[in-house]
């Protein structure tokens, strides 16, 4: 369910600590919401005070994160536009054969629980976000993400919504998830209203429904989330179900469906900063710090 992620992920982690499975999955999205919100402060000051410990401190990211080609808007859209030539060549090609060998190998060998044992040893906080942002000339690109919105049935990309643009993009699969995503805003309001008029970025959320019956209830709640959500996010609200390829995936980090995902992205779609899992310790602010430079530095290049 896509629910309404405006919460915070202390409750969630206590979830995921008390039944031993990722997020809680009853309820209706409001009790979700505010059950996320309740304890999310203090759930990331104990995990950040717990980072000394276990060395988490020391994950911050340090390398760019993204794909060495610049996006368009049809790319990764899930359909196979190869001609019947095209398609029987790549049959008969032995390289991509064992390519995609390997690629069934690799997830017919993963655990159906293994990102909820990860999951539960570190709620999701496979790195640290980075005190500074990443210069654009090492900055790699934002990929294309293909799916409907609040505002339209009508599939569209994501790129011509980045483009020009400073924008926050919360990426997400679960109800956790998209309550971590929202901890790096000062309250829930922030996290599903309308930005500020004057604060030159948007908001851009990615809800990726892992399979078709959870799509289909994605669909059933998309009236609350349109109500909960600022008229003008709703067309900046994605949900993806297809194109989502595993490369797509490492280029990104995102490595678990239980997890939420958090980019700065400039104007020409390169990821300037990104964190994973709720926001711990001096992350919020180093987040809006890339945020208030890339407005700036995209104003000084519009002047």
């Amino acid at each position: 369910m896509a629910g309404v992620w405006t919460g915070m992920a202390g409750a969630a982690g206590a979830a995921v600590r008390r039944a031993g499975a990722p997020a809680a999955r009853a309820g209706c999205p409001a009790a979700w919401a505010t059950a996320a919100t309740a304890s999310a402060g203090a759930a990331g000051r104990r995990l950040y005070s717990a980072a000394a410990d276990d060395g988490l401190a020391s994950k911050f990211l340090l390398r760019p994160l993204g794909s060495n080609h610049a996006p368009a808007a049809t790319d990764n859209t899930g359909r196979d536009t190869r001609t019947e030539e095209e398609k029987k060549r790549d049959f008969t090609d032995y390289g991509k054969h064992l390519e995609r060998r390997k690629q069934m190998l690799e997830e017919f060998s993963k655990s159906h629980f293994d990102e909820i044992y990860k999951y539960r040893a570190n709620l999701g906080k496979d790195w640290v976000g980075p005190p500074s942002y990443f210069r654009a000339d090492r900055a790699l690109y934002m990929p294309n993400f293909f799916g409907r919105t609040l505002a339209s049935s009508k599939p569209s990309g994501t790129t011509d919504v980045l483009r020009g643009k400073v924008s926050i993009v919360r990426v997400y699969t679960s109800v956790s998830g998209g309550a971590q995503a929202a901890s790096y805003f000062e309250s829930e309001a922030a996290a599903v209203g309308d930005e500020p008029a004057d604060g030159g970025y948007q908001i851009v959320d990615i809800n990726m429904p892992e399979s078709a019956i959870k799509d289909g209830l994605v669909r059933l709640f998309e009236g609350n989330l349109r109500r909960t959500f600022g008229p003008a996010r709703h067309s900046r609200y994605f949900i993806v179900r297809a194109g989502v390829s595993a490369d797509l995936r490492r280029a990104l980090g995102i490595g678990n469906k239980y997890t939420g995902y958090i980019y700065v992205v400039d104007r020409d779609c390169r990821v300037r900063w990104a964190a994973c899992g709720a926001a711990i310790g001096p992350e919020r602010e180093w987040m809006w710090k890339a945020v208030r430079g890339l407005v700036k530095e995209r104003r000084r290049a519009t002047m």
